[in-house]
């Protein structure tokens, strides 16, 4: 999806490459290398006009990078969601 329901862009937040977070959503739910992953937003530079995702080094640049750009969305890890309350937890169908 690249638009909210009510058409604003999807701003989508993503960890820098090398980052443990960033390696967990890619092998669980990506299931893409790193690499794999930069070849696809190259494509989507070259064939769409599309630019990849704001890359965060920190849950604090997460969180703030979320707050100030509208539409946007990023991920966190768990003990770090469950501290604040400007998280709003999403799950997968693997969760019970």
């Amino acid at each position: 999806k690249t638009r909210w329901p009510n058409g604003r862009p999807v701003r989508f937040v993503d960890w820098e490459v090398g980052s443990s977070v960033r390696a967990a959503l890619l092998n669980e739910y990506i299931r893409k290398s790193e690499r794999e992953l930069e070849f696809y937003w190259i494509g989507e530079k070259l064939y769409r006009g599309n630019m990849a995702p704001v890359k965060a080094s920190s849950s604090e640049m997460v969180i703030a990078f979320v707050a100030k750009l509208a539409g946007a969305i990023g991920y966190l890890p768990a003990g770090v969601a469950e501290k604040t309350n400007r998280v709003k937890r999403v799950t997968t169908e693997e969760e019970p």
